[in-house]
């Protein structure tokens, strides 16, 4: 099932919630940046796991292991060409 994200007000986890009700897309994006939904540490096997998807789903991109700038590049013109607010650093 998809929920469209004007219907979403709640984000719960085990690390917390964030009230999403009334936000616009940006205000959206800028609460959850402060949630926080992931941990900061990522024990194994999670790690190796988010690795090895990360870099299967960058290879059917056509971008090898190991290639920032093309990484980089998709990364530009998936979030910030299209105004998406990102918290990501490189």
């Amino acid at each position: 099932m998809t929920t469209p994200r004007i219907d979403t007000h709640y984000i719960v986890t085990e690390f917390g919630a964030a009230n999403l009700k009334g936000l616009s897309s940006t205000e959206r994006a800028h609460a959850l940046m402060e949630y926080p939904y992931c941990p900061d540490e990522c024990p194994e096997p999670y790690l190796g796991r988010r690795r090895e998807v990360g870099w299967a789903l960058y290879g059917l991109l056509g971008i090898r292991k190991g290639d920032r700038a093309a990484a980089r590049r998709w990364h530009d013109q998936n979030f910030i060409r299209r105004g998406v607010v990102t918290s990501r650093s490189w």
